[in-house]
């Protein structure tokens, strides 16, 4: 007697195309470290209800995790790289994308411009002084000097000092009260008489 086997095989059935949707991720830097991620999501399955999740390669996400935008800070010149994964679909279809971008340094196109003179007009003597171009309300003056002593004008945009002649004495203004990205510090070296 011969039998008869039928042998039954479930064939693996992935999601019509039409089900999986395409997901992109843009970004953007802008001056000061912060970057701007953005995904989107286009078609799949209508009645699916999409979740985000970033997660990042450097610096810190400050704002959008589980949205579909989040907002980076990272340090300037940093490479950084965020996946967005999209959930809420077939777990066979492919939802996960991701985009890199640089960090960038702050602006500092609104600095003002700091600029040293020195002199020194008599045997022990010398001058420091600074012109901020253009000048800001609320500046305080900071100045150090590698030798001798500061006479007088500490606080302000110019000092005095006494040093032994012949040596070489150097200056170092630094101005706060700027915008923060701005780093305002000169250093200059004198020679004095």
């Amino acid at each position: 007697m011969f039998g008869i086997m039928l042998l039954f095989a479930t064939p693996a059935i992935a999601p019509a195309q039409d089900q999986c949707p395409h997901v992109v991720v843009s970004s953007g830097a802008q001056p000061g470290g912060r970057i701007t991620y953005t995904g989107m999501v286009d078609g799949g399955d209508p009645d699916a209800s999409a979740t985000f999740n970033w997660t990042i390669s450097a610096g810190t996400i400050v704002s959008g995790q589980g949205t579909p935008a989040i907002e980076v800070e990272a340090e300037p010149n940093e490479f950084v790289t965020a996946t967005l994964d999209v959930g809420g679909y077939d777990r066979s279809c492919a939802t996960s994308q991701s985009a890199t971008e640089e960090a960038q340094p702050a602006d500092t196109s609104d600095c003002p411009l700091l600029m040293l003179v020195t002199d020194s007009p008599a045997r022990g003597k010398g001058i420091f002084g600074a012109q901020l171009f253009p000048e800001f309300s609320g500046a305080k003056w900071r100045w150090s000097i590698s030798e001798g002593k500061i006479v007088r004008g500490q606080g302000t945009g110019r000092i005095d000092i006494e040093a032994a002649p012949g040596r070489t004495v150097t200056g170092t203004i630094t101005v706060e009260g700027a915008p923060a990205q701005c780093k305002l510090a000169e250093t200059q070296a004198l020679r004095i008489k």
